[in-house]
């Protein structure tokens, strides 16, 4: 646990200089560019390749344990291979038929796209799988050491060819690529392969089909939710403006992806081993264990970051981004209801019952679109209204997968009106501190990462304070 958890603490370091690098080497409008090629690889990443990688999480164990993963993790690199072809040739369609924000050739569609897909979903699969599988020391120097590869490269390929958004994309696919056989190698080093996998029958292919198809149209509906207004965003107001409101969206991501990372490399093992388990009463317990550490741990860290929102561009961004904060600040909102999405989906996961999860998000993707299409028509918003409505549009999506699913299933109970309590005490705390900094002539990196520490340490004494909900006990000490 300790090498993980320094292994996470390294990634987070990684990601502060990956972010601090990119936003003093590339302009507003390549960082707009940047932002809608990961976009867009999101989506078909999200819409074609998630719930198949779900499905995997779901069956990893039993795999690995009769001598199955190599072969079906196999016939996964296929799949993953035909998606990435389909994703070039209809970015080269689009870009051809005049929509094309991006700017890129068919040459660097294949290479940044389609390479994302393959190398990026080949290292998001493997790595995150031997930590599935206890293996924390190999995750760990996997993890830090594909970032590190990543981001040198990006950096050398803008220092020495050209500070665009083509390169720093490349060095973050070189990266990948280097170092997606080795992790093939460690991760099936010493496996023992069953001598005879007969193809799957019928049967496993209804079941598979029967759990994918709905995350495929929940995860695409959820992509329209969250990140597919960019492409409007950056049409409507301009890659410049765009490129702004991507670097503050970006930190506020950035910390909570950051955070919600090392929380679930400690807890999402344990909750699919529960899942998978032969005794019922651990796997009727195993979301509400889940939810019960990770809430509290979203709550704190969410609030924390609104306060120090002002304070974060400073220290996080190059000069030309200085004046993001209201952006970092609205995006907190947006990627706390992405979080709190994400943990009550696992409880149609552990259930098999996707198919639920399509309403919800149908029902939050078009209230967050037809409510920022109004306020941009209708009343002339700018472009921080989209970050509000996409926050709206994760508690449409919350409330309703609570009403469809959670409400009816006796096991999973939380307190909430601790819950309820701890949000509200949170985020007045942010607010009082945001304030306060408002009235502090911070204007050095250095002043700003001192008054960020200074906040920091009184977040860390909220933490000892909610250490019982973090660490999943009750008061009495005993495990909850």
């Amino acid at each position: 646990m300790l090498v993980t958890l320094l292994g996470r603490l390294a990634q987070f370091a990684i990601m502060f200089l990956s972010v601090k690098l990119m936003t003093s080497m590339l302009v507003p409008t390549q960082l707009g560019r940047v932002a809608l090629i990961t976009t867009s690889v999101a989506f078909f990443a999200m819409f074609l390749v998630n719930p198949v990688g779900m499905f995997v999480n779901r069956r990893l164990h039993a795999w690995f344990a009769d001598g199955r993963c190599r072969t079906y993790l196999h016939w996964y690199s296929l799949y993953i291979l035909l998606v990435a072809c389909l994703a070039t040739l209809s970015l080269v369609g689009l870009s051809m038929a005049g929509l094309d924000l991006m700017g890129l050739s068919w040459a660097w569609s294949l290479a940044l796209v389609g390479g994302s897909l393959v190398f990026g979903i080949a290292i998001q699969t493997l790595v995150p799988s031997l930590n599935m599988l206890g293996r924390g020391l190999s995750f760990t120097v996997l993890n830090v050491s594909t970032l590190a590869t990543s981001l040198l490269l990006s950096y050398v390929f803008c220092t020495w060819i050209g500070a665009s958004a083509e390169q720093w994309v490349a060095g973050t696919v070189a990266g990948q690529a280097l170092l997606a056989g080795l992790a093939y190698w460690v991760f099936f080093k010493n496996y023992r392969a069953a001598q005879w996998i007969p193809y799957p029958s019928a049967s496993q292919r209804y079941r598979l089909l029967h759990f994918c198809w709905p995350i495929s149209i929940a995860v695409g509906l959820q992509w329209a939710h969250m990140q597919g207004y960019r492409f409007v965003l950056a049409d409507r107001f301009g890659l410049e403006e765009f490129g702004l409101f991507a670097a503050g969206y970006s930190v506020a991501a950035a910390f909570l992806s950051a955070g919600e990372t090392i929380l679930t490399t400690w807890f999402q093992p344990r909750f699919y081993r529960s899942v998978n388990s032969e005794n019922p009463s651990e796997r009727n317990a195993a979301w509400a264990a889940y939810a019960a550490r990770m809430i509290p741990a979203a709550l704190l860290g969410c609030s924390a970051l609104i306060a120090t929102s002002s304070l974060l561009p400073r220290v996080m961004l190059g000069p030309q981004y200085h004046e993001v904060g209201n952006y970092v600040l609205l995006g907190c909102f947006a990627e706390f209801g992405r979080m709190v999405i994400g943990i009550y989906v696992l409880h149609s996961h552990q259930h098999m019952s996707t198919r639920s999860l399509i309403l919800p998000n149908a029902l939050g993707a078009v209230a967050a679109a037809f409510g920022l299409t109004c306020a941009i028509v209708f009343f002339d918003a700018g472009i921080a209204a989209a970050p509000v409505f996409a926050a709206c549009g994760c508690i449409l999506v919350a409330l309703m997968l609570w009403w469809t699913g959670l409400r009816l299933d006796k096991h999973t109970h939380l307190d909430g009106g601790r819950l309820t309590a701890q949000a509200l005490g949170l985020f007045a705390a942010a607010v009082v501190v945001l304030q306060l900094l408002a009235k502090l002539p911070v204007k050095t990196t250095l002043e700003a990462l001192l008054a960020s520490l200074l906040v920091f340490m009184v977040w860390m004494a909220f933490a000892f304070f909610m250490r019982h909900d973090l660490l999943g006990r009750s008061q009495n000490g005993k495990n909850g």
